[in-house]
């Protein structure tokens, strides 16, 4: 009976093996997993549209009011091709200077499909981009099958931060995932299509993100040493000429967006500054516990240390590539967690957003966790073990196996009910936040004033619960959704600080007004804490207790005639403030008025009397002023350098005060002094038209040798 029972074992192993070795088997399986991987992201991700109104988790909200803006309010000349720069009709928050391609993407969906279904398509669309590229990637270390599970936990751990409004590093990464694999594939097989791929993927990778074109640099260095012999003879030979000519080819490419990266957004210099967090927190964050459950996290890590010695010894062709990746993140991530004060210009970005770099780590632990996987398999399938090994391996397959499974399947059910798949139409307080924006939308004229919002990230949850403090669904800037369904003018609510304006009047976090101002005896020592270590505060920025005087003289240089709050303490300060007027309580938010109406868009300093400022488009105003030559009046517009100022066509210098625009009257009497934003191309058009030039050459010549 033994024997017969071993007899049917090895007959079954002896087919399983025909079976794997079978060409059509192993074709159809490197067809299918992609597939399947494909099938999966799109059956987790595919609902959302089927629930009507915006998503609402984090930068959600800004970025539907984004597209928003893109295709209604921004002016067709600073649309797609010459830069981007809008702040919702001038409330501030200038949002963009650049060719980003998260926001070209935006715009393009926008115009299909309407803002909110632009934003998520584009969430879904850099969760496939994110997966399939992983996939390439890995199937140049791994087999189909395996390359596939690991691209899985790759989404899985970026699933969180896809949700939250970040979604445009994942396709960067995504992009410069391809890039790589490309890139490997046509050293070893040279064709002109791969290059013209790699070439593309690059470029599109560094327009999505700094955090892509570092990526594929990377990688493109990692591949030089896989050419061996050949680049020592490059001249004579084709292919490595081409392959040095990407990373310069896709840098002409992407010239419109460097320049205007390397030429700054326009507005005040700003600074910021990270906060020091302890040394078992950065080791934390270095080993990414919290990407995905401490216990899978713990078993990659466990088997990503052979992985690693697998790699030095045996795959020589992308050694260098996962080495760079490794040491590059690494150091990014933990230099940015040390206390050093910050300009965020090209080089301290990447610093202050070294913990995006975090997910390169991942990528590796991940790939280096399936080479483990892969070698114990070689080794049970095709390596002669001693019967004894053989049990103990086989043991330690099938329990990560069921470790894998049981973990897929958790996560796809977590995946697919997740909170941050949630729309404003299945909230409990949808009818709440609606009514506000409506009340404000028929109570206050857009040419009249701003509204004035406290933000609710932090501190206000959708649902009504009380859930304990920050929790999943108090991190929203719900308000961003008000420039979505009013017309309405705001400041605050919104989450960006790319320009100086934006860091001192809207920090995107709740509890501060004007920026800087928090109610007495509301904002304790632990939540200022939180703000610091979220990077909505710097320790440069001094924070006050709010006082009338103070509190409303900002407010009107900021022409705001209404103030939309929903904290406690500021409800309570400014119900018994004597320089505010309650106007309506709606749901928790309270809206007040300052009793002292604001002068308007344009003031004369001198006496505070009120100037004419007309608005003849979103980018052009026409100043209507009265008084003596050399009067300053401060213009309620954020300022930025791009902002020019004529009178009878002469210039007139413009200057920052309290971040907005100051000027002094040219002449004695009556004037009229235009004032008109511009956009400076940079020579972005030269850069581009010579790379796409040189591209087409070097595809005609490739594919004409090809042919001969």
């Amino acid at each position: 009976m033994p024997t017969q029972v071993g007899n049917r074992g090895f007959r079954m192993l002896y087919r399983w093996q025909i079976l794997l070795e079978d060409i059509r088997f192993r074709r159809t399986v490197s067809i299918a997993s992609p597939l399947l991987l494909s099938g999966v992201v799109l059956w987790i991700g595919l609902p959302m549209f089927f629930h009507p109104g915006p998503l609402l988790q984090t930068d959600q909200p800004v970025w539907t009011a984004v597209a928003h803006q893109l295709k209604t309010e921004v002016i067709p000349d600073q649309k797609w091709f010459w830069g981007i720069v809008f702040d919702q009709e001038n409330a501030g928050q200038v949002l963009g200077t650049s060719y980003s391609l998260n926001l070209i993407l935006l715009w393009g969906l926008a115009n299909l499909f309407g803002a909110v279904a632009a934003v998520k398509a584009a969430t879904l669309l850099s969760a496939l981009v994110l997966s399939l590229g992983a996939y390439a990637a890995a199937r140049e270390l791994l087999p189909p099958l395996l390359a596939a599970v690991a691209a899985f936990f790759i989404f899985a751990g970026a699933s969180e931060h896809l949700l939250e409004g970040t979604w445009y590093n994942h396709l960067a990464i995504g992009l410069a995932l391809g890039c790589w694999a490309l890139l490997s594939r046509y050293l070893v097989e040279p064709s002109a299509g791969k290059w013209a791929g790699a070439v593309l993927t690059f470029t599109l990778a560094a327009y999505a993100h700094p955090i892509g074109a570092i990526g594929a640099g990377l990688a493109w260095l990692g591949q030089l040493p896989a050419s061996g012999r050949r680049l020592q003879h490059w001249r004579r030979n084709a292919a490595i000429r081409y392959y040095l000519m990407i990373p310069f080819l896709a840098l002409l490419l992407t010239s419109p967006q460097a320049l205007a990266v390397l030429a700054g957004n326009g507005g005040t210099p700003y600074t910021f500054e990270t906060t020091a967090y302890p040394k078992w927190r950065q080791f934390e964050l270095l080993l990414n516990h919290n990407l995905l459950p401490r216990e899978m996290q713990r078993s990659i890590l466990f088997l990503a240390v052979p992985g690693l010695l697998l790699l030095l010894r045996f795959h020589r062709r992308q050694r260098r590539t996962l080495l760079l990746l490794l040491v590059v993140s690494a150091f990014l991530v933990s230099r940015g967690l040390a206390r050093i004060p910050l300009d965020l210009s090209v080089a301290g970005a990447l610093t202050h957003f070294a913990d995006r770099f975090r997910f390169w780590l991942q990528i590796v632990y991940v790939l280096l966790a399936g080479l483990t996987l892969n070698a114990l398999w070689d080794w049970l399938y095709y390596g002669r073990l001693p019967r004894l090994l053989t049990v103990i391996l086989s043991a330690a397959l099938l329990l990560l196996t069921w470790k894998a499974g049981k973990f897929t399947r958790h996560e796809l059910a977590l995946l697919r009910n997740a909170e941050g798949w949630t729309t404003l139409s299945e909230v409990r307080k949808s009818h709440e936040l609606q009514t506000l924006w409506n009340w404000l939308d028929t109570r206050l004229d857009p040419n009249r004033g701003r509204v004035h919002f406290e933000d609710t990230y932090l501190d206000y949850d959708w649902q009504g619960e009380d859930a304990p403090f920050p929790n999943w669904r108090r991190r929203s800037h719900l308000h961003a959704l008000a420039g979505l369904f009013t017309e309405i003018k705001q400041i605050g609510g919104w989450c960006h600080f790319t320009t100086g304006f934006a860091q001192h009047y809207n920090r995107g976090v709740s509890g501060l007004l004007a920026g800087k101002y928090f109610a007495p005896d509301s904002v304790s020592r632990k939540k200022i804490e939180i703000l610091l270590r979220y990077g909505a505060l710097n320790r440069r920025h001094t924070l006050q207790p709010a006082t009338d005087s103070l509190l409303a003289a900002d407010l009107q240089r900021l022409n705001i005639a209404l103030v939309v709050v929903h904290s406690r303490g500021w409800k309570a300060y400014l119900e018994k403030s004597s320089a505010f007027v309650k106007q309506a309580e709606i749901g928790e938010f309270a809206v007040f008025s300052l009793k002292r109406r604001p002068p308007g868009w344009a003031v004369r300093l001198s006496d505070g009397k009120r100037q004419k400022l007309i608005r003849q488009a979103s980018h052009r105003f026409v100043l209507e002023a009265d008084g003596r030559r050399g009067e300053p009046v401060l213009v309620s517009l954020a300022y930025n350098r791009r902002w020019q100022a004529r009178w009878q066509g002469k210039k007139v210098p413009l200057h920052a005060s309290h971040e907005l625009l100051l000027l002094y009257l040219p002449q004695d009497g009556r004037q009229i002094i235009e004032l008109e934003f511009g956009i400076r191309r940079n020579g972005a058009l030269v850069g581009l038209a010579v790379g796409l030039s040189l591209f087409a050459v070097l595809l005609f010549l490739q594919r004409r040798n090809e042919r001969a």
